[in-house]
């Protein structure tokens, strides 16, 4: 009788700390799908790190390409998480942004900092698209 409780104990642990565990960034994906779903570059301010790159883009250029390439891309309503795993700088989430309405499905990674910010923001690894910087 002692094992089961203390098996069951331990099962009861095991789960509760992979339930925190799992939506550990759903506040910030759910920004990055707001992002899409308002087209507005404002919404990810308030979680992203303060030199954040995005692969693909000039570092230092973020700023002014990302409210450029918005347009571009679909209108988002959801995710999928892949995978999620821990590096030196902080843990990396794959995700596959979904769009209901297509069935539509996009890949993008984001590193998260300690203080669980978006450092890598690499939402066009995948993507074609046109900028323009400083009016050139």
């Amino acid at each position: 009788m002692k094992t089961k409780i203390i098996l069951i104990f331990a099962l009861i642990v095991t789960l509760t700390g992979y339930g925190q565990d799992k939506g550990k960034f759903d506040t910030q994906l759910n920004t990055v799908v707001k992002l899409f779903t308002t087209k507005n570059a404002d919404v990810i301010n308030p979680v992203l790190a303060e030199n954040y790159t995005i692969a693909g883009i000039f570092p230092g250029a973020e700023e002014q390409v990302l409210p450029q390439v918005l347009p571009q891309l679909p209108r988002f309503d959801g995710y999928k998480l892949v995978s999620q795993s821990e590096e030196k700088e902080g843990t990396r989430i794959n995700i596959l942004l979904t769009e209901s309405k297509s069935g539509y499905e996009y890949p993008a990674n984001f590193l998260f900092n300690k203080e669980k910010k978006i450092q890598e923001f690499n939402i066009l690894e995948t993507a074609s698209i046109e900028t323009q910087i400083n009016g050139k």
